[in-house]
């Protein structure tokens, strides 16, 4: 039975891919997701176990495929997270070893899927290359979804391990027959870095679209502060990844000031990504503290349900505080890239501690703050969600551009087949 495969890592990739999903299976489609990393929970994914309910969908880690091993639960060993990185070490051999093209190629044979779909990234890796070259081979609609809201309008190069920077290169993923972005800016970027154009497509950005974004909300758990709130101004930070030329030194001096004012209760949201959190001594000195605690496990949507007002730096979790219709504070001075939120306009801009400082108090004077902002509110909708095409169905944007993909490819096949005949 034909399908539609994606495959899916972490949580970033799997909150952009859902809705897609979702929409594919309100479309009586069948989907399946291959989860490629043995350390994501199924069982526990709030976002999976919403699309459990569809009957056209499944689900299943990668090594449950035409197992090459002989049939171990390796999962229920993985979920522990015991010995992680030894596990990591064990599993990425056994990759090498036991899982190859040949697999991949067997695979996507019994399943049949009219497409393969892949969150931003390259061609390579050792499950993830496979599936993509499988794809090819089989002349599956290969194609590369978004993973995350890029809300850096140019881009800072980030550290390697060697402490050098160098620009991206992007020429191998042109090899993808469809790479999609929310936004200009971001494809003229990536072309920049050497991907093919003619692959290049904008289709708005599917995680923020306000159709799913309601419905996402709902399925998210209430967030409850450890320590009494009441009578209090609710801020969360939401932390950025520290190597995207982030002034960590100084975000934590504002930190440290948020921490004195007792009229404020903060909530520090550490990001998803290792490279966005905070060491145990920096937490431990806030123990004792009755108005500062810090979140990672907390859906940032919960926290931004709960908050009257979101410091955000450089990440597209901004624009879920402005369709929550919270107040959103961008500091400029703690990133020095310019963003999305300096461009629009659409949220308070501070350059210094003080000015942050400043926003609350206004905040506490009046509360409709965000009113002030509606018409760049609007740019940035337009800009990011709806890829500058005015407000349309972004998810049935997504749906056709698959199917239209799909449709294109069979008919080719057909038209080969017919030469080869002939």
């Amino acid at each position: 039975m034909e399908r539609t495969v994606f495959y899916i890592r972490h949580f970033n990739d799997i909150d952009h891919l859902t809705p897609v999903m979702w929409k594919i299976l309100q479309k009586k489609h069948n989907v399946m997701a291959i989860v490629m990393d043995p350390f994501c929970r199924i069982s526990t994914d709030l976002r999976l176990q919403f699309l459990k309910k569809f009957p056209g969908f499944s689900i299943c880690y990668y090594y449950q495929l035409r197992r090459p091993v002989p049939r171990i639960e390796l999962a229920g060993i993985f979920q522990q997270r015991a010995l992680k990185r030894f596990i990591q070490l064990v599993f990425k051999c056994i990759n090498r070893v036991f899982f190859s093209e040949s697999w991949a190629v067997a695979v996507l044979s019994g399943l049949q899927p009219n497409a393969s779909i892949f969150d931003w990234g390259g061609i390579a890796g050792p499950i993830r290359g496979k599936f993509f070259r499988a794809s090819k081979k089989l002349n599956i609609p290969v194609l590369c979804f978004p993973h995350g809201l890029c809300a850096l309008m140019d881009y800072e190069l980030k550290k390697s391990r060697n402490g050098t920077r160098k620009v991206p290169d992007f020429v191998n993923r042109s090899a993808f027959d469809g790479y999609v972005f929310q936004s200009n800016y971001h494809k003229d970027m990536s072309i920049r870095w050497g991907l093919d154009p003619n692959i290049c497509h904008i289709l708005g950005s599917a995680r923020c679209y306000p159709g799913w974004h309601e419905l996402y909300l709902s399925l998210v758990p209430v967030f409850k502060s450890k320590n009494d709130s009441t009578g209090k101004i609710k801020v969360v930070f939401m932390l950025q990844q520290w190597s995207y030329k982030a002034n960590k030194d100084e975000t934590l001096v504002l930190i440290d000031k948020l921490s004195t004012k007792e009229d404020i209760y903060l909530v520090v949201k550490e990001h998803t990504r290792i490279g966005g959190r905070l060491s145990k001594s920096y937490k431990d000195q806030f123990i004792n503290s009755g108005n500062v605690e810090f979140a990672m496990e907390e859906p940032s949507l919960a926290l931004i349900r709960w908050s009257d007002i979101v410091i955000n730096t450089i990440s597209g979790i901004g624009v879920d505080v402005i369709l929550q219709g919270k107040h959103l504070i961008s500091p400029a001075h703690l990133h020095r890239i310019r963003t999305i939120y300096e461009e629009t306009g659409a949220c308070a801009i501070a350059n210094n501690d003080e000015q942050v400082l400043d926003e609350i108090m206004k905040f506490q004077k009046n509360a409709n703050r965000v009113d002030d902002y509606r018409d760049n509110i609007r740019e940035l909708m337009d800009m990011v969600v709806y890829g500058s095409k005015g407000p349309h169905d972004v998810l049935e944007s997504y749906y056709e551009f698959i199917f239209n993909k799909t449709s294109l490819t069979k008919s080719n096949n057909m038209q080969q087949a017919k030469v080869g005949r002939e």
